[in-house]
C-alpha cells in the first residue's frame, strides 16, 4: 500500500480503534463471554480488493472478528487456501493500515460508524444469552 493512501486510512484506522475501546464493543464481548464465544465476527467474509461481501470463505478473502477475550484486538483471517489461513491480532491503528487491505478497512470502519455491527451483533448475542438461560 503506498504511503498517500495509508495516510488517507489512518483516520478510519484510528475510528476504527477507538471503537473496539468504546461502551459498545465492551458490551458485545461481555455478552459473547456469557454465551461462551472467544470472538465475533464483524462483518461477512469480504474481498480485499474491494470490501465487497464474499459468498463463503473462499480462497482470498478476508474475515475480521472482534477478540473477546485477552486484550483488545481484532483478528483478521486472510484465507489463501481452502485449509485456512493467516490469522493476526491487530491492536494498532498502525497494524491495521498495514494488514487489512484498502477495500476491508473502508468497509469495516463504514459497518462500525454506521451501527450497523453493534445492532447486529447485540440482537443476536442477547437471543443467544437468553436461550441458554432457559
Amino acid at each position: 500500500m503506498s504511503l498517500a493512501i495509508a495516510e488517507r486510512l489512518g483516520p478510519a484506522a484510528e475510528a476504527i480503534m477507538a471503537w473496539l475501546a468504546s461502551g459498545e464493543a465492551s458490551q458485545l464481548r461481555s455478552l459473547a463471554a456469557r454465551a461462551d464465544l472467544r470472538e465475533l465476527d464483524l462483518v461477512p467474509p469480504l474481498w480485499g480488493s474491494n470490501g465487497t461481501t464474499a459468498a463463503a470463505l473462499y480462497s482470498g478473502c478476508w474475515s475480521i472478528s472482534l477478540a473477546c477475550t485477552g486484550k483488545t484486538a481484532l483478528r483478521a483471517t486472510h484465507r489463501f487456501h481452502p485449509m485456512g489461513g493467516r490469522q493476526l491480532e491487530l491492536v494498532s491503528a498502525a497494524a491495521i493500515v498495514k494488514t487489512l487491505p484498502a477495500g476491508v478497512l473502508r468497509r469495516l470502519h463504514h459497518d462500525l460508524c454506521t451501527g450497523t455491527v453493534y445492532q447486529h451483533l447485540r440482537r443476536d448475542l442477547a437471543r443467544r444469552a437468553q436461550a441458554a438461560d432457559l
